[in-house]
């Protein structure tokens, strides 16, 4: 889980979702890439300035494995 200062970031079904801390529905930020073999977003951490998350991209095939970044707006991976 990680704090944006506004917003709380964690991995759910696999994905990472983005909730607002006061209340409110959750958003999902990423979607895990079958093609790629992905099996869950986990470990965000936000960096500094609130607008980019890195997250630990793990997959079935052992080595390709990657950290990734997605921003908040879970337009861009």
């Amino acid at each position: 889980m990680a704090w944006t200062g506004t917003d709380v970031v964690y991995s759910r079904s696999g994905g990472l979702w983005i909730s607002p801390a006061q209340g409110g529905e959750p958003r999902q930020l990423t979607v895990l890439d079958a093609a790629r073999h992905e099996v869950l977003h986990s470990d965000p951490s936000v960096l500094p300035g609130g607008r980019i998350v890195l997250f630990a991209s793990l997959t079935t095939d052992a080595g390709t494995e990657r950290i990734e970044a997605v921003s908040i707006d879970g337009k861009k991976r």
